[in-house]
């Protein structure tokens, strides 16, 4: 549950994390994230601009070039692009 962990040490780290079903889970909960989102100041970026912004919009410093190359694949649609930042490798380890 967001934002109620378990105990005051936080979430479990490890395997958990890394598992068919809960990357499924973060897939799905970025989707409806990005559907219920007001994308109207990414959609007015560049295509070209719009994985800049969402990383700067997402507090990431640099997606790698393989995230990077998936999500200018992705710019033309602002909600798949929001959706992929958010399952994002780089997202998800930030601080």
């Amino acid at each position: 549950m967001p934002f109620d962990p378990p105990n005051v040490g936080g979430w479990p780290t490890g395997g958990a994390w890394l598992t068919t079903s809960a990357a499924q889970a973060r897939i799905k909960l970025a989707e409806s994230l990005a559907k219920a989102a007001d994308l109207k100041a990414l959609s007015a970026q560049s295509v070209s601009q719009r994985p800049a912004y969402v990383a700067a919009m997402l507090g990431v410093d640099a997606w790698t070039a393989r995230t990077q190359g998936v999500l200018s694949s992705a710019a033309s649609d602002p909600a798949e692009l929001l959706t992929l930042a958010l399952a994002a490798p780089e997202y998800i380890v930030s601080r």
